[in-house]
């Protein structure tokens, strides 16, 4: 077992086996022990050769993902990023990791908003880029941030410095991903399975399965689902 712990209020563990075995051997439900977000993925890494810290979830600076997928587009993607200059842009033991810091880039580098991040990796196709209404930066953005783009199938699952939680699928929607709970409790899950598991007491018709064009968001006050569409305008950074 490994132990990661370098930022405020975060602990970091990589393990394999039934996350929830896992928690009751460590004894993570002591009630000193708080903690508003949980991310958890139960096997090693499939892609790749196989590395503890390979693991998910992935963490930089508050920023956290984890992935359901392969990411095809992995060696341009991390030959960009290890090219900007960033010592944290390190390690990349999984194709899966780059996810993490293409979401520090996009939000902390670029200055964009949780909405640019799907621009980034998912760029809209030119014909419904031309009709948008931030047309000509959605534009430059694909053009300088091209070896970002992912080729999937990919689902990713990732947390904010914030607190806030989001799904996005990439274009060829051929992984699960479903967000569903109630108001103070939500679950982002692979699978409908593992949010019976968790909150079995939901109102299952309310869950959302993201599309490709969506993503899903639950801010850090935990009262509903909100979703934001690439075809929407965007929040720019003034």
């Amino acid at each position: 077992m490994m132990v990661f712990s370098f930022w405020p209020d975060t602990i970091m563990i990589k393990e394999i086996g039934d996350p929830l075995l896992l928690a009751g051997y460590l004894g993570l439900d002591r009630k000193e022990l708080k903690a508003r977000i949980i991310m958890a993925q139960g096997r090693q890494n499939t892609n790749y050769a196989i590395d503890l810290y390979a693991c998910h979830p992935f963490f930089i600076k508050g920023y956290s993902t984890m992935t359901n997928g392969e990411n095809t587009a992995f060696i341009p993607i991390r030959d960009f990023l290890t090219s900007r200059g960033i010592a944290a842009y390190t390690g990349y033991q999984s194709d899966s990791e780059v996810f993490a810091h293409i979401l520090h880039y996009s939000l902390v580098e670029l200055g964009l908003g949780i909405d640019g991040y799907k621009h980034v990796i998912t760029p809209l196709q030119e014909r419904d880029l031309a009709v948008h209404h931030n047309a000509g930066f959605l534009s430059h953005l694909k053009r300088t941030c091209r070896s970002l783009i992912i080729d999937g199938p990919n689902c990713v699952i990732g947390t904010l410095p914030d607190h806030s939680l989001f799904m996005v699928q990439d274009r060829k929607k051929l992984r699960p991903g479903v967000v569903g709970g109630k108001p103070g409790l939500y679950g982002f899950s692979s699978e409908i399975c593992g949010l019976d598991a968790v909150i079995p007491d939901r109102d299952k018709s309310r869950d959302i399965q993201p599309m490709h064009l969506d993503t899903a968001i639950v801010g850090p006050d935990r009262q509903e689902v909100t979703i934001c569409r690439q075809t929407e305008a965007l929040n720019l950074p003034l």
